[in-house]
């Protein structure tokens, strides 16, 4: 893992262990988008940040950065799935 990958994952952790069942699937949603998005910038050229951030952006959604990254081999179909899985979990929560 790379040092700076590690440092984030690190940081992610002690989060989520101050966080309610609700707000651990809310952040690990969320972590999970974000690394996905990271995944699509570093293999996309450099001028195609428009693509995954901004409110029209065609990646914008965490469905369609789980569906590209596996499109493009970047997942495999088994955490495909588990991502689709956090992505339900995130739309899904009732708002308190």
């Amino acid at each position: 893992m790379r040092p700076e990958d590690q440092e984030s994952f690190s940081r992610f952790i002690d989060e989520i262990r101050r966080e309610s069942d609700r707000g651990l699937a809310l952040i690990g949603a969320a972590f999970i988008d974000e690394k996905l998005a990271d995944m699509l910038q570093a293999f996309f050229c450099k001028d195609a940040a428009e693509l995954l951030y901004g409110k029209n952006a065609p990646l914008g959604s965490f469905s369609a950065r789980i569906e590209t990254c596996h499109s493009l081999a970047l997942v495999e179909g088994i955490e495909r799935n588990d991502a689709t899985i956090s992505e339900g979990y995130e739309t899904n929560l009732p708002i308190r």
